[in-house]
């Protein structure tokens, strides 16, 4: 696993040995950056669900401004902050629980551009980060969610200030791009 492209394209990356977590395949990665690299340069990125936080990291080599990592599994947070190590754009990490990190930015008055969501697979949690992020008004208006999720699932997309703007499916992965309209 490593850095696609950007300043750390190369970068050898540590990948968590847990069955709780499920790193992003490269071919999937590297088709899912292409299609939002028109928004990162100078974004506020969320990865939410960071595992080892190569998705943030990729985010960070390709020129985000600041990075805000989520990952409520103290393991790999440590495999985060290794991957990070000499990293020096701006970036947090939080070792907490989806909801109580949404919370938490709420009062802190945090907005993001662009929100990595890759939750595991068997989940509700994408549907419910989606909602609160919007609910907590943690979006700038055109916000981008990036979504993972296994290819046979279907997203409820119930609320009428996300639109869909891509669906691609690789295998047993599919990423859809969504654009928040509200606001």
């Amino acid at each position: 696993m490593q850095v696609i492209a950007g300043k750390y394209g190369g970068r050898k990356l540590t990948s968590i040995d847990s069955k709780s977590t499920r790193p992003t395949l490269a071919r999937v990665k590297e088709s899912m950056f292409a299609m939002i690299d028109p928004f990162i340069e100078g974004s506020k990125v969320l990865d939410l669900f960071a595992g080892s936080g190569a998705l943030g990291l990729e985010a960070i080599s390709r020129g985000a401004s600041e990075v805000t990592f989520v990952e409520s599994n103290k393991e790999a947070v440590k495999i985060i902050e290794k991957n990070l190590a000499r990293v020096t754009e701006t970036h947090d990490i939080y070792n907490m629980d989806y909801i109580e990190a949404l919370k938490r930015f709420e009062s802190m008055g945090k907005k993001f551009d662009l929100v990595l969501l890759d939750p595991p697979y068997a989940s509700d949690f994408a549907e419910k980060s989606m909602k609160l992020l919007r609910k907590f008004h943690l979006l700038n208006k055109n916000a981008i969610i990036v979504y993972e999720q296994e290819s046979k699932k279907c997203l409820q997309n119930d609320d009428n200030e996300y639109i869909i703007e891509k669906t691609r499916a690789y295998g047993t992965a599919k990423v859809v791009i969504f654009k928040y309209i509200g606001e």
